[in-house]
């Protein structure tokens, strides 16, 4: 992580309202939990094949699924946010 940031003021107030300045944050093989980008096909799928198709129980399966995924990082396992 990396940070530039400059300020100016005769207060804490005036230093914080006068920031300025970029900053980088790279993350290695990053994992985002709880997101399943296949949840929405599987329970389709599953009212398909029988699942109530009502919304307690679509919702129900769809928790369960999002849940059940991640998403991984694609590429050189290196991602960058600024």
């Amino acid at each position: 992580m990396s940070l530039n940031v400059k300020s100016s003021g005769r207060s804490l107030a005036a230093l914080v309202s006068g920031l300025s300045g970029n900053g980088q944050l790279n993350l290695k093989d990053p994992e985002l939990h709880y997101i399943n980008p296949d949840a929405v096909v599987h329970v389709v799928e599953a009212v398909d094949n029988g699942l109530k198709n009502e919304p307690a129980a679509i919702k129900a399966a769809l928790l369960d699924e999002m849940d059940a995924g991640s998403l991984f990082p694609v590429g050189n396992g290196m991602d960058t946010v600024s």
